[in-house]
């Protein structure tokens, strides 16, 4: 709903649209009271792949609603509103979120096919795993920066755009080497998965075929 503060449009719209963002503090909180209750949970399923993953999810879940919340403030809207602040917000919803919820479905998939709650135990999957998360912090946080400090440069009317491009071509390098950091440590966790789960595609179409 904060996309449509910048749309020429009547001014009770953008204000209905404010009470619907605000309406997300109703799950932010829920997201904490849950989790209170999950941290009673067996400490042996922290050793699972498909739970961390799930927790990973969730933690992604709670860093960007908490962004989206403060881009739907009409004061903070108006500076990072087509920043890379909004960048961080899809990324982070995209990667964090997505990719973290269907690596979990695939890491309960392999368990099930192997019958070994702990079939992805390989130094490669785990390391992926810390690689993967740590890079998309980085990655994450250095766009909310460049976000936040092209909002302080764009302030000022007279600011030349080219200008401000060069006074963040430090942190676009720590954005890039992140990025392929995250890419390999996605790797790490993908080759693992395909290992596993490979065998079995064979299997079954082998058996289809002599049927």
């Amino acid at each position: 709903a904060h996309h449509t503060y910048i749309l020429p449009t009547v001014p009770w719209i953008r204000y209905f649209a404010y009470f619907i963002s605000m309406t997300e503090w109703i799950i932010f909180f829920d997201i904490i009271f849950t989790w209170s209750k999950k941290l009673k949970q067996e400490s042996k399923l922290e050793n699972l792949f498909t739970y961390r993953f799930l927790i990973a999810g969730e933690i992604w879940v709670f860093l960007n609603l908490f962004l989206a919340l403060l881009m739907s403030i009409p004061v903070i809207n108006y500076y990072t509103h087509g920043t890379h602040i909004t960048v961080a917000h899809s990324m982070g919803t995209t990667i964090g979120i997505d990719t973290t919820i269907l690596l979990a479905s695939v890491c309960f998939i392999v368990s099930k096919l192997r019958n070994d709650v702990d079939a992805l135990k390989s130094v490669i999957f785990k390391y992926g795993f810390y690689i993967f998360n740590i890079s998309l912090l980085v990655f994450w946080g250095t766009l909310i920066f460049i976000g936040i400090y092209k909002a302080q440069l764009m302030v000022d009317p007279k600011t030349i755009f080219s200008e401000v491009h060069m006074a963040l071509s430090p942190f676009f390098i720590v954005l890039i080497g992140s990025g392929i950091v995250l890419f390999i440590g996605l790797l790490m966790l993908i080759y693992p998965l395909f290992s596993n789960i490979l065998p079995f595609c064979f299997q079954t179409s082998s058996v289809t075929d002599k049927n």
